[in-house]
């Protein structure tokens, strides 16, 4: 039969005077007294395997982050995006609009348009075309 404790500290440590044995005493969780005595032939094990376990927490604490994980970062286009690289594609299954863009900086951003965005973008377009021929339009 195994019991398990949460150990909060260790309290006292004694040594047989023949080195037969070691005494450890523990508080746990519930502030109650564990007494562990350990066969002294045993110490050298058990410190042994403390110490594997030590270095092998440092090692994992140690290990930076695998390059090939995959990442997602998004980063904002800036305030005004002038567009100098258009490309798209349309997916008649969902019925949108796929447009990839560049800036003069080489950022690319991609934009998913559903049927009504395209139709709202089409009148702006022909809106502002409208106002570019109003302007030329002599008095």
């Amino acid at each position: 039969m195994s019991h398990k404790f949460k150990v909060k500290g260790l309290s006292d440590v004694r040594l047989r005077s023949d080195g037969a044995e070691v005494v450890l005493e523990f508080k746990t969780a519930q502030r109650e007294k564990l007494t562990l005595v350990v066969p002294g032939w045993e110490m050298k094990n058990l410190t042994y395997q403390m110490m594997q376990f030590d270095r092998q927490a440092q090692i994992k604490r140690e290990i930076p982050a695998d390059a090939d994980r995959a990442s997602l970062t998004i980063e904002a286009p800036p305030p005004i995006f002038y567009v100098v690289g258009l490309q798209g594609v349309v997916r008649p299954d969902s019925g949108a609009l796929d447009l990839q863009l560049q800036d003069v900086m080489k950022h690319e951003i991609q934009v998913c348009f559903l049927a009504e965005h395209a139709t709202y973008l089409f009148q702006m377009l022909l809106q502002t075309q409208k106002l570019g021929d109003d302007d030329q339009k002599p008095n």
